[in-house]
């Protein structure tokens, strides 16, 4: 990665700034998350939670509605169960 540019980032950093700028913007949040274990889902709903409850006062964006914009690319949930 480094030698084209990238550097790693902690996951927690990575989904809290991803997660934010989706919800700041209104826009849609794809998540490709093939093969991550349940944690890091459950991680990655954290962070758009958080990002959502950041939201200035008045913004009408509740977390139903902002979950509903929401796709994960990865394994089925079931497999957690």
């Amino acid at each position: 990665g480094l030698a084209l540019g990238f550097q790693a980032m902690d996951s927690e950093v990575a989904l809290g700034q991803v997660a934010a700028a989706a919800v700041a913007a209104g826009a849609p949040l794809l998540l490709y998350m093939p093969h991550c274990d349940r944690a890091l889902y459950e991680r990655a709903l954290a962070a758009v939670g958080a990002a959502v409850a950041e939201l200035p006062a008045g913004t009408s964006q509740t977390l139903p509605q902002r979950l509903s914009g929401t796709v994960f690319v990865g394994n089925s949930f079931s497999l957690y169960a």
